[in-house]
């Protein structure tokens, strides 16, 4: 498939926008330049050219910029449902993976991004959570098919 060459000149402006923390945003996702870290997470090592996962942050909404705000674990069902996710090397072109894994850890739901030049955090909001069963959930983050990090938080 051919991509028409006005679609390419905003992926093109993307390094300068992050220059200036700037963000790429697409219908559900924010893609972030620069942020402050958070909590840590569990992830491999940090050997050259692997992916070091920082923090999984979930919260019920976004700040202007598209971080997460108001950080929580407690959601009710209907309730938005976003997860930011920092990253402090990853390669453009990567794909990073959130499985929405629920209770008797049956996955609920999905969410791909494929991480634009610059990119060092990724905001995804979960996708219809009216029907999500009351329960202890969490959501995995898998970074180039590896799975790098997890939180869990509650759908009460």
């Amino acid at each position: 498939m051919r991509t028409p060459k006005s679609a390419l000149i905003p992926l093109l402006a993307l390094p300068l926008v992050a220059l200036g923390c700037g963000r790429h945003k697409t219908a559900e996702t924010t893609v972030t330049a620069e942020r402050p870290a958070a909590d840590a997470v569990a992830a491999p090592a940090g050997e050259a050219g692997q992916v070091v996962l920082s923090a999984v942050e979930l919260g019920k909404s976004l700040s202007p910029d598209g971080d997460v705000t108001t950080p929580s674990t407690t959601f009710a069902p209907g309730d938005p449902l976003f997860a930011g996710v920092e990253a402090s090397t990853i390669s453009p072109g990567t794909s990073i993976r959130l499985d929405w894994v629920g209770p008797r850890g049956v996955r609920v739901a999905s969410d791909d991004v494929v991480v634009p030049p610059g990119a060092r955090v990724i905001t995804l909001k979960a996708k219809d959570t009216s029907t999500w069963a009351r329960g202890d959930y969490r959501v995995e983050v898998a970074v180039g098919g590896a799975k790098v990090g997890s939180k869990s938080f509650t759908v009460s």
